[in-house]
């Protein structure tokens, strides 16, 4: 599938291992034009370079350590003198974990995570900023783990907890720039750091995990893994024709104006008209106070289907909607119309669902209640 990626720039952060490995392979496989980095030299970026290389393209595996904010102003200067001074992508990926009890976690261990995983990501964006324009995307990579806690993780957690807080604010304040933010929260995935465990460790942790996700199986780095796949599915979020993200994956909680729409589709028109609004969509997303709109084919009237579009605010839908953007992307659905009707809601309130590793079953939903 093409995705419309082929000439767009990336810096994928802490991209020789795991997920960023998968990341940066998917994206040259889709004729992106990569530069990753990494701290120490070792197989993993030889390797990475050499399947680089049979990919083609104008990429890059560059050493920068990111706790050095000197090191990461170079690695962006590199970036600008590669790319002729434009990012279409940045990835911020590069992590450090470590398992320690909280009453003994020391101040510098403490420091060392949050300067790879957050002070790290605040420098490499503000470096980043002279070379981001409209349609450049922004991606912080965080943790499912924000959600339920995990002991001996506090550091690592308050971290990737953070993360969302930024680029929910960074979403804001330069989504009216057409520069978007967006937070992927992954769950377990088996990486090379997997076979490095003991055999008998490694089982373990695979069955525990594998048990808490509705799959029955851990996530996988590299494209073409399956539905858990992680760097399959980055390409599509990155892709410029999807310019809808606002900081964090939960869009729900931000809408606080909702248009809905109910159409009649002549018959035997209704693929037809799927494939268009799925072509002309952008018209819509690309507005910096839209938070998303969904297609939903209705389970009982044939032909109908419901159109929901989330908006910060009224006043800003209602000047999307006098637009001429708007008319033209009227007149190439109308074809398919043969009636239809709009209603419009003000967000009272937001309960987000759960989706905890910890009640991953109905069984544990009902036992959690009792």
């Amino acid at each position: 599938m093409d995705l419309g990626l082929s000439g767009k720039r990336a810096l994928v952060t802490g991209g020789t291992r795991g997920v960023g490995r998968g990341i940066v392979l998917a994206l040259a496989k889709a004729g992106v034009d990569v530069v990753t980095n990494y701290r120490q030299e070792g197989e993993n970026v030889v390797s990475l370079e050499h399947e680089l290389k049979q990919i083609g393209g104008r990429h890059g595996v560059l050493r920068a350590d990111l706790t050095d904010p000197g090191q990461i102003a170079g690695l962006l200067e590199q970036c600008g003198e590669r790319f002729d001074g434009r990012l279409d992508l940045v990835v911020n990926n590069a992590a450090a974990i470590s398992h320690v009890p909280y009453a003994k976690l020391d101040l510098a261990e403490w420091q060392r995570i949050v300067d790879t995983n957050l002070t790290a990501v605040h420098l490499t964006i503000q470096n980043a900023l002279p070379l981001l324009g409209a349609g450049s995307s922004v991606i912080g990579v965080s943790s499912k783990s924000i959600e339920v806690g995990i002991p001996l993780r506090a550091h690592y957690t308050a971290t990737k907890a953070a993360l969302h807080g930024l680029f929910r604010t960074l979403a804001r304040e330069f989504g009216p720039q057409g520069i978007r933010f967006n937070v992927v929260a992954l769950g377990m995935i088996y990486t090379e750091a997997f076979d490095a465990m003991p055999e008998e460790q490694r089982n373990q942790m695979i069955e525990r995990y594998s048990g808490k996700t509705c799959l029955g199986r851990l996530g996988t780095p590299r494209r073409g893994g399956g539905r858990g796949d992680v760097a399959g599915r980055r390409p599509v979020a990155v892709r410029h024709r999807l310019r809808r993200v606002r900081g964090r994956g939960d869009l729900m909680s931000q809408a606080r104006f909702r248009v809905m729409l109910r159409l009649q589709i002549k018959p035997g028109m209704e693929r037809e008209f799927e494939r268009v609004w799925m072509e002309v969509g952008d018209s819509v997303t690309t507005h910096p106070a839209n938070l998303g709109q969904w297609l939903a084919r209705d389970g009982e009237e044939k032909g109908v289907y419901h159109i929901m579009s989330d908006w910060v605010d009224e006043p800003r839908f209602r000047e999307f909607e006098l637009s001429e953007r708007h008319l033209e992307h009227r007149k190439k659905l109308h074809p398919y119309r043969s009636g239809g009707s709009m209603s419009t809601a003000h967000i009272v309130a937001h309960l987000p669902g759960s989706t905890s590793e910890e009640t991953a079953t109905h069984d544990a939903w009902e036992e959690a209640a009792r």
